[in-house]
């Protein structure tokens, strides 16, 4: 099977694959990217503040838990950009602190888009 690449596609190489004149992907990504603009426009700003807040802190307090399997992962590069090495309450504050920031600034942007 050959693969081509449309780099006119709106995801460029990696969100287009024709397998014999079939487009299979473009629509998936198509769909995907349609209802996260959906999920940005119709959700709430504290409600994304609060999740995100919540992601970040169970993101932080993964660096505790320690396993062979975790340990091992941690030594990877991508464990180590995903999971974290160590655990830091300084980190915790600045992604609340980011987060919250974050939120202003999209409340600001939000109430002058209405005005």
């Amino acid at each position: 099977m050959s693969q081509k690449r449309d780099m006119r596609h709106p995801a460029g190489a990696f969100g287009y694959v024709d397998f014999h004149q079939t487009r299979i992907v473009g629509r998936s990504t198509d769909a995907a990217a349609r209802g996260v603009n959906w999920l940005i426009a119709t959700i709430d700003a504290g409600r994304v503040a609060i999740l995100g807040s919540i992601f970040a802190t169970a993101i932080e307090l993964i660096k505790l838990l320690h396993s062979p399997a975790l340990d091992a992962l941690r030594l990877t590069l991508p464990g180590m950009l995903l999971l974290g090495r160590f655990f830091s309450a300084w980190d915790v504050i600045a992604y609340w602190l980011a987060i919250f920031i974050g939120y202003l600034i999209d409340r600001r942007i939000r109430s002058a888009a209405t005005v």
